[in-house]
């Protein structure tokens, strides 16, 4: 799912956002009867879509060949779906911004895409890393997501102990919040920088 929403929502979108900026297809959008959230949600539809079938895919892989077990929580699945699409399609407008051509999307791109993934707690435990990281590393927005779904497929929490049904919702109230403040700092950030048109 981590990899999901950083290479098929994230990079994908900047991509698109920025394709569609250039050629001025957001511009001549813009002159229509669409709204402002219409355009991005439909330029967003397709990489999302891509990344859902991704991540169903890899579920039920992972259930045929490995046996994995159903969801501890799969309401907390979802929900942690949603807001960590919501958060990198709206980190995509604000990375767009800064994006002059379809060319500099792999440079300007490739921050989010390796500090996140590196601290995010998938390649090595966050309370393994020294502190500053480890500080880092829980600010970050990948973080919660790899957090909350140990949490909805196994019910286990961030010490490594399990839980039951009704305390993975307990335990998912921190990050959850942390996603919801991504949401709204990216939110808030592509209302003020998005660009319709090219900078000349």
């Amino acid at each position: 799912m981590a990899f999901a929403l950083l290479s098929a929502v994230y990079c994908n979108l900047v991509t698109a956002l920025v394709a569609r900026r250039e050629q001025l297809v957001l511009k001549r959008l813009r002159t229509g009867e669409s709204t402002d959230p219409e355009i991005l949600t439909g330029t967003a539809a397709p990489a999302i879509a891509i990344a859902w079938a991704q991540i169903a895919v890899a579920a039920v892989a992972a259930a045929a060949v490995s046996g994995m077990a159903p969801p501890v929580n799969a309401v907390l699945a979802l929900a942690v779906l949603i807001l960590g699409t919501a958060v990198f399609a709206l980190l995509a407008a604000v990375s767009s911004a800064a994006t002059r051509t379809v060319e500099m999307a792999q440079v300007t791109t490739l921050p989010v895409l390796v500090i996140p993934f590196v601290l995010s707690g998938l390649l090595i435990p966050v309370a393994m890393l020294p502190g500053p990281l480890r500080g880092l590393a829980q600010a970050l927005p990948l973080t919660p997501v790899a957090e909350l779904m140990r949490l909805a497929l196994t019910g286990t929490a961030a010490g490594g102990h399990h839980l039951g049904l009704a305390a993975t919702f307990s335990a998912a109230v921190i990050p959850v919040l942390a996603l919801t403040a991504w949401t709204a700092a990216a939110g808030w950030a592509a209302r003020r920088w998005f660009r319709w048109e090219p900078r000349r």
